[in-house]
């Protein structure tokens, strides 16, 4: 599951609405240390962009670099295979079997695309993954 970024407002000026999941739209601003500040939530971009918001004004906010913008990381260390009556059936505190499909490799994925491949080490309480193949290439631009 996925957000979906619309082009209603200005990106490069830091106005810009996203559809969540169940069809919520949210005014987002981009804040000067490059973080996403939710500022409304409605049920129709209609609502959002008739609010007379910020969003609706070039105010010749700074831009923001694409690349800083932070994304969610995901480190996929094995899979289970279940029938819908077993998920229906599990609740907190209960513990899944891996079995023999746990292994110490890693999938690492952004955005549902893997971007590279590792191996689950552990530091002291910690558990970490040490990068064994990079698949994203250097921007050259």
């Amino acid at each position: 599951m996925g957000v979906r970024i619309h082009c209603f407002g200005d990106i490069r000026l830091g106005f810009f609405a996203i559809q969540l999941p169940g069809g919520i739209y949210a005014r987002v601003l981009l804040t000067e240390d490059n973080t996403m500040k939710f500022d409304e939530l409605v049920q129709d971009i209609e609502t959002l962009l008739a609010s007379g918001s910020p969003m609706s004004k070039s105010d010749g906010t700074s831009s923001v670099e694409l690349e800083q913008i932070p994304q969610q990381v995901l480190f996929e260390i094995g899979r289970a295979s279940l029938e819908i009556g077993q998920l229906r059936q599990l609740k907190t505190g209960d513990v899944l079997p891996v079995g023999g499909c746990f292994a110490p490799e890693v999938t690492i994925r952004v955005n549902d695309r893997i971007i590279g491949q590792g191996e689950l080490i552990a530091c002291g309480n910690e558990f970490m993954v040490r990068i064994t193949r990079w698949y994203l290439c250097k921007n050259t631009a």
